[in-house]
């Protein structure tokens, strides 16, 4: 599973963006991974909302994927095992995500986290 992460302004003069949170099956052949329909919205985290927080749930549910669950897919019972493969963000939200300051931050690096 391929987990990305990604905000946007919602209007075009509104300083406050909405997070988008999407996942994509990894294993589908190309031509079907990049249709639309096989890209899934996980939820939206509104402005000042906890990018941490909002993953827990799907974190904990990966977890379960991993060790393999039954699934009923077309009648037949199946056992189905997914892991988070990689996360892909641009650059603010990627940065975020691994503790790296912003850049507005006197030393915003890749390599140190100095504010």
């Amino acid at each position: 599973i391929d987990l990305y992460y990604d905000n946007f302004g919602t209007f075009h003069n509104v300083y406050h963006s909405l997070g988008g949170v999407y996942i994509q099956i990894e294993n589908l052949p190309f031509n079907k991974r990049k249709l639309l329909k096989n890209h899934f919205v996980i939820g939206f985290i509104p402005f000042g909302g906890s990018f941490n927080e909002f993953i827990g749930p799907f974190v904990d549910d990966i977890k379960q994927l991993e060790n393999g669950i039954i699934m009923d897919i077309q009648g037949n019972k199946s056992l189905v095992i997914a892991s988070l493969g990689d996360v892909t963000a641009d650059l603010p939200q990627g940065n975020d995500l691994t503790g790296v300051k912003r850049h507005g931050a006197i030393r915003g690096c890749h390599t140190c986290n100095a504010a």
